[in-house]
């Protein structure tokens, strides 16, 4: 196989050598820039994680927008690539019965935008009482 290369001199073969090397460098540089804006848009998605947990009374309303209702203090953007996660593995839901309710508050024109809300909370498991998870406020749309 011969290497592709540009030749000074005329020709019918100089001149598809200089296409192919031309194509060969427009692909690569298609390539590279397809693989960028692939990793660009998988790095920015963030994971917000509401850690709002009133035990023992379990109740009350928590707005989306204080920054002490979420891991880190950090409250999320209303954005396609933002995932929401309702407490975490370990987090346990109290055993005293009560509705906790979280206001989304947040968003624009009334809607809040998300890529993801997950639930991944555990119940105690005690007999006889019951929790409640209210999620009330601005309408969520999941998007991607």
């Amino acid at each position: 196989m011969r290497p592709m290369v540009s030749r000074v001199g005329g020709g019918a073969c100089g001149t598809r050598d200089r296409r192919l090397t031309g194509l060969v460098r427009s692909t690569a540089v298609a390539m590279l820039i397809a693989t960028a804006s692939l990793m660009a848009s998988t790095a920015s998605a963030v994971t917000y994680t509401w850690t709002q947990n009133p035990s023992p009374t379990w109740s009350g309303t928590y707005a989306w927008s204080t920054g002490t209702n979420w891991l880190g203090s950090t409250v999320p953007t209303s954005v396609n690539d933002t995932r929401i996660e309702i407490f975490t593995a370990g987090t346990l839901f109290p055993s005293t019965s009560g509705t906790l309710t979280s206001n989304v508050d947040l968003g624009t024109s009334g809607t809040f935008t998300l890529n993801r809300l997950l639930w991944t909370g555990t119940a105690t498991g005690a007999t006889g009482t019951g929790s409640t998870f209210l999620l009330t406020g601005n309408a969520l749309n999941l998007a991607g």
